[in-house]
């Protein structure tokens, strides 16, 4: 047992040590605009690309009264795969480096924990949905076909990939 005393008790905090100036960088200059640059550059083309594959999945629905899927659609879904929208990892890539350029404090803020969160959802659903019916579609436009079986398929990447936008504009937001 403590001897008891008329002295309050007084609290500490404890911090963790500033990194060594060896492993941050500025968050401003040249280095930095680049990075930044880059990581919003990807998430724009990547996500873009991804957006304008569900504008295209519409076109391809079939419709009655249009017995023919249009041509631009065709030239779209060529086959292999889409190499823009490939791009979408690089955005956590860019998005790490920049962290770590202002000394690592970002990764204690919720808005890049958000970010992440969204960025993941977006991705699986371009993983999961949107670039396996990307496929899908081709085969079947390029084989000149149509039908129930497009209509469905059509229809999935374009909700897919208007939800995996949703979710990216909610990243840029926060």
């Amino acid at each position: 047992m403590k001897p008891a005393t008329d002295q309050p008790t007084v609290a500490r905090t404890v911090s963790a040590p500033p990194m060594p100036e060896c492993l941050t960088m500025p968050s401003e200059g040249a280095l930095f605009e680049v990075v930044l640059a880059a990581h919003v550059l990807c998430a724009v083309v990547g996500f873009g690309s991804i957006l304008v594959t569900g504008g295209y999945a519409g076109l391809a629905r079939p419709r009655t009264g249009r017995p023919a899927v249009p041509d631009s659609v065709k030239r779209y879904f060529r086959p292999g795969p889409n190499w823009a929208s490939r791009v979408i990892f690089l955005v956590p890539v860019f998005g790490l480096i920049l962290a770590g350029m202002g000394g690592g404090e970002d990764f204690h803020q919720p808005w890049l924990w958000i970010g992440s969160a969204l960025w993941l959802v977006a991705a699986g659903l371009a993983i999961g949905l949107v670039w396996p019916a990307e496929h899908q579609i081709a085969s079947v436009v390029n084989a000149h076909g149509s039908g129930a079986a497009l209509a469905v398929v059509s229809t999935r990447a374009s909700v897919a990939a208007a939800v995996a936008d949703l979710a990216v504009v909610a990243a840029f937001v926060v």
